[in-house]
């Protein structure tokens, strides 16, 4: 025979104490307090703990309960370092290994998501790389969410960083390009005169252009930007210019230009030598 049956008792060693405790109170009350008395365990570990021990034995209503207090918990605990770790050990503890179900392992993954860089600031990088390495599943599970994202900068990686030089110098004259267009369909329009009520646009495009900063001279020269600065930068009135300083930031810009291509004539003259 069993020594369980022997002895009339069942010894759970590899369970954890307190989920095991609140697993027996539950079949007498059908429910559970989010912390048990007297214990440092945070409402989100604990909720893990219990939905561990719930899912190996198959205690689908208590399973459920603690599902969905761990979900109400998620937002407020997850920046907080010791929830978050306490929490993710306790489902790493759920067994069959790597994941018995996968929807509190989930949430798991979006609250670390959600944490972002304030969860690695309160944990630590050093605890955030132990963690990383005892618990295999996360990292793994972490770059498949992030890979599957449909935000295409939630990796933060920009696309202009995979590009080459020469792509991304075609990228920037594109876009300065662009920029001059629109600036001359605004200072210099071909069948009205220049519109007020554009200005506030005009603005918009010429700190974008200021954005930029000391472009290429191949793309000043092919853009023929400096055209459009310097019509700007005459006499003839401009609606709102005390407010925009259009002339003034112009005239800045083409003295950029300016330095940029006679260096580039001297670079070139050099090379020629």
């Amino acid at each position: 025979m069993f020594e369980e049956s022997q002895q009339r008792k069942i010894d759970l060693k590899e369970d954890d104490l307190t989920a095991v405790k609140i697993m027996v109170k539950y079949f007498y009350t059908f429910d559970y307090a989010d912390t048990p008395a007297q214990s440092e365990i945070s409402p989100l570990g604990l909720h893990a703990r219990v939905y561990t021990v719930a899912d190996k034995y198959e205690v689908l209503a208590l399973k459920s309960i603690a599902l969905e207090r761990f979900r109400k918990h998620l937002r407020a605990s997850c920046t907080n370092g010791k929830a978050m770790v306490e929490a993710t050990l306790a489902l790493d503890a759920c067994r069959p290994l790597p994941i018995c179900n996968p929807a509190l392992h989930d949430l798991m993954i979006e609250a670390w998501l959600l944490g972002g860089k304030s969860l690695l600031i309160n944990i630590g990088e050093a605890e955030a790389s132990s963690l990383l390495v005892e618990v295999a599943w996360l990292p793994m599970t972490l770059a498949i969410r992030m890979l599957k994202s449909s935000e295409p900068d939630s990796l933060r990686v920009r696309s202009a960083d995979l590009l080459t030089e020469a792509e991304r110098l075609e990228q920037r004259k594109k876009a300065v390009f662009s920029l001059r267009y629109r600036l001359q369909r605004g200072f210099l329009p071909k069948s009205h005169s220049v519109k007020e009520e554009e200005m506030p646009n005009m603005n918009i495009r010429l700190g974008q252009l200021e954005s930029y900063g000391d472009i290429e001279a191949s793309i000043i020269k092919s853009t023929s930007i400096s055209k459009i600065l310097r019509s700007v930068t005459k006499p003839a009135s401009i609606p709102k210019d005390e407010e925009f300083r259009f002339k003034k930031r112009s005239a800045r810009l083409l003295k950029i230009y300016t330095k940029r291509m006679e260096g580039d004539g001297k670079i070139t003259q050099s090379n020629a030598a």
